[in-house]
């Protein structure tokens, strides 16, 4: 018999996770002068990239905690190249101790792209992806297919998982927030953050009020 076209009956927006999902949408205006406050940070954070289980199996990652989001071949390229820039100083997202590393003091939001309003909102998140993590790979079946291109797949990969999770929390969360591609200068950004090597800036997600 010949198939045909199947008629879907209309999607059930309710419950909260379907009704963010209905609102969720880019915002490039957001307040200068508020903050985040820090809990709800701590939890944006972990929404984004925080550990939600301990890795108990024998996988070849066995020394990191399994993730609020999938990770292209358990590579974990961000784990220690997530950053948060506010007005004050810049972070490094620890994952494992829930804490935010001290980079540099000072308010280089501007660095975040080119947009007027990167300098307005809260926070600025950047994703620089770290290619040698991913060419060590402990699982050598794995380490031999992670050439540059197949680098950069991975880290768009995990980068669109995050910044779903991220439009998702601040929706729920009466915050705004918007990803960028232009994220920014990566040779002056990879400068100011003191990374030498493989490293490859991907996107930057604005977030704030």
């Amino acid at each position: 018999m010949e198939q045909q076209n199947i008629k879907l009956p209309p999607p059930i927006v309710s419950g909260e996770f379907m009704k963010a999902l209905k609102e969720r949408k880019s915002h490039r205006q957001f307040e200068k002068d508020k903050e985040i406050p820090l809990q709800v940070l701590s939890n944006l954070l972990w929404v984004a990239y925080g550990n939600n289980r301990n890795n108990n199996s024998n996988a070849p990652q066995n020394d990191l905690s399994y993730k609020t989001v999938p990770s292209f071949c358990a590579s974990y390229m961000y784990e220690y190249t997530f950053f948060i820039f506010t007005k004050k100083a810049i972070y490094r997202y620890d994952s494992k101790k829930n804490e935010l590393i001290l980079i540099k003091s000072g308010n280089f939001m501007d660095k975040t792209g080119e947009q007027d309003f990167v300098k307005d909102a809260s926070v600025n998140i950047v994703m620089i992806s770290d290619y040698n993590s991913m060419k060590k790979h402990p699982a050598e079946n794995l380490r031999k297919r992670f050439d540059d291109e197949t680098c950069l797949k991975a880290s768009c990969f995990d980068a669109g998982f995050i910044a779903q999770n991220i439009y998702i929390f601040c929706q729920l969360n009466g915050l705004k927030t918007v990803v960028r591609a232009s994220a920014g200068d990566e040779k002056a950004l990879k400068q100011i953050l003191g990374l030498d090597g493989d490293y490859h800036l991907i996107l930057a997600q604005t977030v704030g009020y």
